[in-house]
């Protein structure tokens, strides 16, 4: 388990980065969530956060769409996949990428820009 160093977990789901070779680990987080896996840089899992925070966004604000119904997610670096999302779960993957990002020290995209 040397070549493994977590990064954040949840119930659903963890990251962490893995080295390769012998001596140079990846920049890139490893993803597994709910069987599924996926490797983003750190430029890419700020998008999917946001991605999400748009998702649910729309969910919140549109009362036809029931919270149990299954959510398609399209994220813009993965343009060739469509993702399928329970509300449950997209909420438990936005909580694991904001997680791994306040890990990895990006926490001005959890503070909005404030106009002046």
């Amino acid at each position: 388990m040397e070549d493994i160093r977590l990064i954040y977990g949840n119930y659903l789901g963890i990251t962490f980065f893995l080295k390769r070779g012998t001596l140079i680990p990846t920049n890139k987080v490893q993803l597994v969530f709910n069987k599924c896996v996926f490797e983003f840089t750190n430029e890419e899992l700020v998008i999917c956060y946001h991605t999400i925070k748009n998702a649910l966004k729309t969910l919140s604000s549109n009362s036809r769409i029931a919270k149990k119904n299954v959510i398609t997610v399209v994220f813009p670096i993965k343009k060739d996949k469509e993702f399928y999302f329970m509300f449950q779960e997209l909420k438990a993957l936005e909580d694991l990428i904001k997680g791994t990002l306040f890990s990895l020290n990006y926490k001005t995209i959890f503070n909005p820009i404030s106009n002046h």
